[in-house]
């Protein structure tokens, strides 16, 4: 064999490797598992409002498994990471922190009540994490840090317009909410709007005498434990403008927002996350209130479905 023949062979066989490693490389390339990211999902998951987390999380597993086929050719997907608030403030600031030291988690939807949702927006807003609540927010947060957050629930100044006349009900000095110009102070009315925690608000139906005719509750759906309890007490809940007051659409909704955000970031990161998010708002003509932002809604008071209609 000629010295220009091996040569040649040399050459040939060096770019049939080199085709052969890249071609390899792109195969590796197409074949890794995408990188994976966390959405939280805080909720009562033990106790009297168990249901509510389980449905939350169905709805929120259905719109991450839309939303997942998106994000595919992105080379990322986005996990549902379901963790218990237990329905208690003190329980959701550590489910929050725990959340918040996660580098993984990109957003939260949470929590389903407006006491552990308002404690848990500061652990959240320190991080840069967003947080979509699906109910309205029991305190003002204010300004935290570099989080957002943003409410499917009512704004709250909005309350007195849709409540009407309704009495108002005041546990022991607590006052979650802020009460509505003229509103009736009284513990024995026919109509009570609650400003204070569920479970708190439960003893209070307990130890009390005489129950109301009528609870309105400040969320964006009907707790069916507060029914299965007080099936005599026609129970309303101050809603959003929508018809649709169970947990599931409302979470789903919740989890849509994220996605949004998460979706129209320029990379998975939280302040890009949190970035998209805003830009949404603004373009949604959301108004922030003290630290929430709260979407375009005409508040209404719609009633629960009865136990039978369960």
């Amino acid at each position: 064999m000629s010295r220009s023949t091996r040569a040649a062979r040399d050459a040939a066989l060096a770019l049939a490797l080199l085709v052969a490693l890249a071609l390899l490389v792109l195969l590796a390339r197409q074949q890794r598992p995408p990188r994976l990211y966390r959405l939280g999902l805080v909720a009562p998951f033990e106790g009297l409002y168990r249901h509510t987390g389980y449905a939350a999380l169905e709805a929120v597993r259905a719109r991450a498994a839309v939303w997942n086929e998106q994000l595919r050719p992105r080379g990322f997907q986005v996990q549902v990471w379901a963790v218990d608030d237990g329905d208690h403030p003190e329980q959701a600031v550590r489910r929050a922190e725990e959340l918040a030291a996660d580098p993984l988690v990109l957003a939260v939807v949470g929590h389903f009540a407006p006491e552990t949702s308002a404690a848990a927006a500061p652990s959240y807003a320190r991080t840069g994490l967003l947080q979509v609540s699906p109910v309205p927010l029991a305190t003002r947060a204010g300004d935290m840090g570099p989080g957002l957050v943003l409410s499917l629930g009512p704004d709250p100044t909005a309350f007195a317009a849709a409540l009407g006349d309704a009495a108002w009900l005041t546990l022991d000095g607590i006052g979650l909410w802020p009460t509505p110009p003229g509103a009736a102070q009284a513990r024995d009315a026919e109509v009570l709007f609650v400003n204070s925690a569920l479970l708190a608000t439960t003893r209070h139906l307990v130890e009390s005498g005489r129950a109301p005719s009528w609870l309105i509750l400040p969320l964006g759906y009907c707790p069916g434990a507060l029914a299965l309890m007080f099936p005599a007490i026609a129970l309303k809940v101050l809603s959003a403008g929508v018809s649709e007051v169970s947990v599931g659409p409302l979470a789903g909704a919740a989890a849509d927002v994220a996605f949004t955000a998460i979706a129209g970031a320029a990379k998975p990161g939280r302040a890009a996350v949190a970035a998209a998010a805003l830009a949404s708002a603004e373009a949604g003509h959301w108004q922030p209130l003290e630290g929430t932002w709260y979407g375009p809604s005409q508040p209404a008071v719609i009633t629960c479905p009865t136990q039978a209609a369960r």
